[in-house]
């Protein structure tokens, strides 16, 4: 299922995608999807938490990429 971002959820996106190493950022859009799966229109607050859980997880550990 695609989700639809706007340009300002993508742009909140991808500032937070910088800050973790180049290697896990696929891993990392690849969970912040999973967390976002069920909004049916996610809001700018729900792709900000989704994101910032997506990299605290990705950066410490608790998803390793496959």
């Amino acid at each position: 299922m695609l989700i639809a971002l706007t340009d300002r959820q993508i742009a909140e996106r991808k500032t937070i995608a910088a800050t973790i190493p180049r290697r896990l950022r696929a891993v990392f859009r690849r969970r912040l999807a999973e967390l976002l799966r069920d909004r049916v229109d996610p809001g700018d607050g729900d792709v900000w938490r989704a994101a910032h859980q997506a990299a605290r997880e990705i950066i410490g550990g608790h998803a390793a990429p496959k």
